[in-house]
């Protein structure tokens, strides 16, 4: 076991976690490249990590206890004493970058926060090639979910996000969304109860699904929308070609994207 000045090289082991490896020695003795056979974790002169550890066995919980967010390693915050960042069976890489955490290749569950909770924030991170769910939080920014079997991203709050499900589950689903992108095959592409700037898409399902949006977009291949706004969408757009581009109560200067239509009772500002 050592910590270097520059490099780890340690093998850490606990019943729940099992034998994670944080890397031998660097090829260049100095810090690991990440490329090739050349895997580890580095550290900088005020001990932020940056690299890539091995888990060999299942990792079934990963338990965070902090005071307060700044002594957390990474963008990963809680707001709670005692918090817990819980995974599901991993075997393969895990990114340990401090401005970064990228969460990969997993069978199942990727990040769950527990939305009933609350107080979690997570933002500038990634998660790709997911089994199951991407993540599930109270708050989730600057954030990116790819080729997601399950449902891409859930929060409350939702900004400046990404997520793309493969299967029937909604893209990225929650309360309030600002600036963001859901898609999913078959399911939901989005699913808010306040949209803005946003864009969904599905191929089979509607696009993108809210009670209030503004200024977003919405398509689908062969769903029954492109997009479905309960309340008002206003200066949105949609596409579904030969079907129901837009569907809202009050469509305030809305448009359309190719051969579909604008169902509303209520039609304003040049809405078609």
């Amino acid at each position: 076991m050592a910590v270097g000045e520059t490099f780890l090289s340690v093998y850490a082991y606990s019943p729940n976690v099992g034998l994670v490896r944080f890397g031998t020695a660097p090829a260049n003795g100095h810090t690991y490249t990440n490329t090739g056979s050349d895997h580890g974790v580095n550290q900088d002169s005020f001990g932020n990590l940056d690299g890539y550890a091995w888990g060999e066995h299942p990792l079934d919980r990963f338990r965070v206890r902090a005071p307060d967010r700044e002594q957390l390693p990474s963008f990963l915050h809680a707001d709670r004493r005692d918090d817990r960042l819980r995974h599901s069976p991993i075997t393969g890489w895990i990114n340990l970058a401090t401005n970064l955490i990228t969460v990969e290749r997993l069978a199942g569950n990727a990040i769950n926060l527990r939305l009933s909770e609350g107080g979690f924030l997570v933002e500038i991170c990634s998660v790709n090639d997911i089994g199951g769910d991407g993540i599930i939080s109270e708050t989730v920014r600057f954030f990116n979910a790819q080729r997601i079997q399950g449902q891409a991203i859930r929060a409350s709050i939702i900004s400046d996000t990404i997520g793309h499900s493969l299967g029937s589950q909604t893209g990225i689903e929650g309360l309030t969304f600002s600036n963001s992108g859901g898609s999913s095959v078959s399911g939901q592409g989005i699913t808010a109860r306040l949209a803005s700037n946003c864009q969904g898409s599905s191929t089979s399902n509607i696009g993108l699904f809210a009670e209030s949006a503004q200024n977003c977009y919405g398509s689908s291949s062969s769903g029954s929308s492109g997009l479905l706004v309960s309340g008002t969408a206003s200066f949105c757009r949609g596409k579904r070609n030969g079907g129901i581009a837009i569907q809202a109560g009050i469509a305030v200067a809305c448009t359309v994207d190719g051969t579909g239509t604008v169902s509303s009772t209520q039609k304003h500002l040049g809405t078609p």
